[in-house]
């Protein structure tokens, strides 16, 4: 009697769950998630990552961020830059279409290194 109950709850459960919809059937719902990492957030502000080499289409708060720890780099005469802030773009879409040509392009970030390291690169 209990296994013909358990049964029946069970069978009224799943089809129960095949009846529920969502409004974003077909979506991607990792496009839909605000943050690409623990480090950067979806965004219009390409920014060149020195550290982990890589282009990233990110918010204006890790835009801002880059720009600072640029400075203080900068101001610490370090040779190498954290990060190189390239530009803001109207939309997150252009920004990534940018991102995906950078990306299958082989470049040599010059901006990532000090000015002194640069200016020697030139002579050699």
């Amino acid at each position: 009697m209990y296994n013909l109950i358990l049964f029946t709850l069970i069978l009224s459960m799943n089809a129960f769950c095949s009846d529920v919809t969502t409004d974003n059937s077909g979506v991607d719902i990792l496009l839909m998630d605000p943050y690409l990492s623990t480090k950067y957030q979806r965004g219009q502000y390409l920014v060149y990552d020195c550290i982990d080499k890589h282009w990233v289409c990110t918010g204006k708060a890790e835009y801002e961020n880059c720009f600072d720890g640029r400075k203080i780099a900068q101001e610490n005469k370090y040779d190498r830059m954290p990060c190189a802030p390239v530009k803001v773009f109207d939309g997150e879409g252009q920004c990534n279409k940018i991102q995906a040509r950078l990306t299958s392009s082989a470049t040599n970030m010059r901006a990532c290194k000090s000015e002194d390291i640069r200016k020697i690169d030139i002579l050699f």
